[in-house]
């Protein structure tokens, strides 16, 4: 009886463990996307957020993104998947207006 209430806890907190250790490094291991995939996903992140905050998320220039990008998987930022779009080339000066998610009217 002692063996299997061992084995049984032992068990959840292995399993336990591995969860706290895949929530914690669960950017490295996420998913690959295309480079448009990413885009679309930032710019989504970024109206959503302009709109209910008037500010561009705080992690917005953070590589956090991992996208396939001539063969190679790379880590990039929202701030500079967005910069050939709407956003502009100056990474630095980039907010809610520049990338059109909102308009100064709102």
């Amino acid at each position: 009886m002692r063996v299997s209430i061992l084995i049984v806890v032992s068990a959840i907190v292995v399993l336990v463990i591995a969860l706290v250790l895949l929530t914690i490094f669960s950017t490295g291991i996420g998913p690959i996307g295309t480079i448009t995939g990413a885009r679309t996903q930032c710019a989504e992140i970024g109206r959503s957020t302009c709109t209910a905050t008037q500010t561009l998320p705080a992690n917005w220039a953070i590589p956090s993104m991992r996208v396939n990008e001539g063969g190679q998987v790379l880590l990039r930022s929202c701030a500079y998947l967005m910069k050939d779009t709407s956003c502009g080339a100056d990474l630095a000066r980039q907010t809610c207006y520049t990338c059109q998610f909102i308009t100064p009217t709102q």
